[in-house]
């Protein structure tokens, strides 16, 4: 589903079922400004029906030089993705640059500001900004990286209680 690209950077994918009976599939942006641009599927998450067609009711369908199936853009490598348990919201954790490993809580139509904003560094060593207008932020950060692959909220009974409800990645 994904638009191909030249060279190398994270093409890292994971899927989710909502609630509301649509997936939820997240697609890699390492490289250039993919994540950015509407016209792209890379670097997104993205909203579909089972049949992989764009959900209804998505955030930029109909939007001029926005393809409909993005539900959030600004994704750098997303290897995480899971529904909260509590508050239904969608979370998902991404590898940023050296430095900048990140967990957000998705909004339908957010902007997490990749490669614009992160709070890891280039890879040939600056800064990159840290906070833009319009960018929503991570809510953890990690800096040195974690390099986080995976999420899950721990639903059981089977460890103590303060584990239940709470997000391993």
């Amino acid at each position: 589903i994904c638009d191909p690209w030249a060279g190398d950077g994270g093409s890292g994918s994971r899927l989710a079922w909502g609630k509301d009976g649509m997936l939820y599939m997240t697609t890699g942006a390492s490289n250039g400004n993919a994540a950015q641009e509407g016209g792209s599927l890379r670097g997104k998450i993205l909203r579909l029906k089972d049949d992989g067609t764009a959900a209804p009711g998505n955030p930029f369908a109909g939007k001029a030089g926005y393809k409909a199936e993005i539900y959030s853009r600004g994704h750098r490598n997303s290897l995480g993705l899971a529904f909260n348990p509590v508050t239904g919201d969608l979370w998902n954790n991404e590898n940023g640059p050296a430095g900048g490993d990140e967990i957000n809580v998705i909004k339908p139509g957010g902007n997490y500001g990749w490669p614009e904003v992160s709070f890891g560094r280039d890879y040939s060593g600056p800064q990159i900004v840290t906070f833009k207008e319009g960018i929503i932020g991570p809510i953890v950060f990690w800096a040195p990286s974690i390099a986080p692959s995976g999420m899950a909220f721990y639903t059981g009974s089977k460890f103590p209680a303060q584990y239940r409800n709470q997000i391993f990645i």
